[in-house]
């Protein structure tokens, strides 16, 4: 769980930087990553694993904190990953009870608390 709870707290800063991209003010970008946030945990509740895949940048140049806490590259591996973490968490709950979203340029840290 730990592993899931890291990978969850990466994650939260790496969908809060993708979203951050599309929009153009402060506010635009929190509100957005707030939103990837809530598609994200949704997926993750309904065990789904193409929604959750679909809050990620599908790009080869994507890195990613895996479920062993190493760093890896691309698509593929986020994705296996997550397929093998909501198969093995299969009815699990994710719910973040503390969620910080914050816009620096252009880009939005967020991190949390489940």
């Amino acid at each position: 769980m730990r592993a899931l709870l890291r990978t969850t707290l990466c994650l939260a800063a790496v969908l809060s930087i993708a979203a951050a991209s599309f929009a153009s003010t402060p506010a635009e970008k929190i509100a957005a990553a707030n939103a990837l946030e809530k598609q994200f945990l949704t997926a993750f509740n309904k065990g789904d694993l193409d929604a959750v895949m679909a809050t990620y940048w599908k790009s080869p140049d994507l890195v990613f904190i895996d479920l062993g806490g190493m760093g890896v590259r691309g698509w593929d591996a986020p994705k296996a990953d997550w397929r093998e973490a909501l198969q093995g968490l299969a009815g699990a709950k994710l719910e973040i009870t503390e969620s910080h979203n914050t816009a620096f340029g252009e880009t939005v840290l967020g991190w949390g608390r489940r």
